[in-house]
């Protein structure tokens, strides 16, 4: 059976639409008789199959992917930068993998990205760390011994990143960042037409590390067991993507410079201790310039939408209208109970809805989605208040 996934796997190595992610998390050449590494790669063909899914290309679909995603990104006016790789990157090494060491590739084309997530949670903790013992705007968010958030943060950090849901004073406190941090794709051609490299590390005191506290100890005559896995190789170039909202263009260009001296002196990725992970900005390279011309080239005015018809004077329309009000906005804000409360003691029931004439249901809509976009009340609200709006949809 293993000699014949390692069969498979070189058959599907050679195929020009070949997936690299495919090959390392499904197509591995398992171990199922040895208790000790089921579910793994035995070590003896363990090198071998990590070199076939190094010499998968960059499938020839990802370069016309790369290019609409740059225009559609670009288009918008988002913020870019263009980075490249000055050492190794491992970017996912926790994921679950049969060679031990995991590795973050894009789900669609199997190529190296860096996630969204990852360098907004980079950035997040870099300005809270760099920045804010001299600009309190950039302190972080408060978090209590067991991991509770109790604390708002600075304004500029909050501006960028959002808060998390949390009680400050009896008034419930939450806001969405707002800048979108793009996953960054992969340049394509930027290390030849090979996205991955193999690399080892040898771990010395292997047992002692596994059963720390067993009576394991470090010793000098335990063999090393060198264990090979997959990084990205020096010379990866990635764009770099920061969407803001409407009228936000300028934090955007901000926030990306600050990420770039993040990438450059704190590294992305595991191993960052070991010199792992660090991307310096670079100019566009000159197969950009074409995409990004395109994408900023200016669109067609959109056809002018119809005005909306004018609100009919309803006391139906004026309860619901105060109710909304109330829940968001309470007048009293400090002695006003908790929003989830408010909700169901102005909509436990349907009679604002059912006061409303099928000609109001359009206005009604509109004024109950502000509860949708309140991200606490959904939690704790979300089926009622999608019931309520599926109610009144026109």
């Amino acid at each position: 059976m293993r000699q014949a996934l390692v069969k498979l796997g070189a058959v599907f190595a050679k195929a020009e639409s070949a997936h690299a992610g495919l090959l390392h998390e499904r197509y591995a050449p398992l171990e199922y008789a040895d208790v000790k590494d089921v579910g793994k790669v035995p070590t003896d063909v363990r090198e071998a199959y990590l070199k076939r899914v190094a010499s998968i290309r960059v499938p020839a679909v990802y370069r016309a992917a790369y290019r609409r995603w740059m225009g559609a990104a670009l288009a918008e006016g988002a913020a870019f930068a263009y980075v490249e790789a000055h050492t190794r990157l491992l970017l996912g090494h926790g994921n679950p993998a049969p060679g031990e060491v995991g590795l973050t590739l894009h789900p669609v084309y199997g190529v190296p990205c860096l996630p969204g997530s990852a360098l907004k949670g980079l950035l997040n903790h870099y300005m809270a760390s760099w920045a804010a013992p001299t600009d309190d705007g950039w302190r972080g968010v408060a978090y209590d011994g067991g991991g509770r958030p109790v604390g708002e943060p600075g304004p500029y950090h909050g501006h960028v990143f959002g808060a998390p849901e949390l009680s400050v004073e009896g008034a419930e406190v939450g806001r969405r960042g707002s800048l979108v941090f793009e996953d960054a794709w992969l340049v394509p051609d930027s290390v030849g037409d090979a996205p991955l490299a193999l690399d080892v590390v040898t771990p010395h005191q292997g047992d002692y590390y596994r059963k720390l506290g067993d009576g394991a100890f470090p010793d000098d005559w335990t063999d090393p067991v060198p264990v090979t896995f997959l990084t990205v190789p020096p010379g990866a170039r990635f764009l770099l993507v920061v969407s803001p909202a409407p009228g936000d263009e300028r934090s955007a260009g901000i926030v990306l410079a600050h990420l770039c001296d993040a990438l450059a002196t704190w590294g992305i990725g595991a191993k960052t201790r070991a010199g792992y992970g660090r991307l310096g900005r670079i100019a566009p390279p000159a197969e950009a310039v074409e995409p990004v011309a395109e994408a900023q080239a200016p669109r067609p005015a959109p056809a002018p939408r119809p005005a909306p018809p004018a609100r009919p004077a309803s006391a139906a329309l004026d309860a619901i209208e105060a109710a909304v009000k109330e829940v968001t906005d309470p007048a009293e804000k400090e002695s006003a109970p908790p929003i989830a409360a408010r909700f169901a003691e102005r909509f436990a029931t349907d009679a604002l809805l059912e006061a409303l004439t099928p000609s109001e249901y359009p206005h009604a809509y509109a004024t109950l989605h502000a509860l949708k976009r309140h991200s606490g009340l959904m939690k704790r609200c979300g089926p009622r208040i999608l019931a309520m709006l599926e109610k009144v949809k026109s």
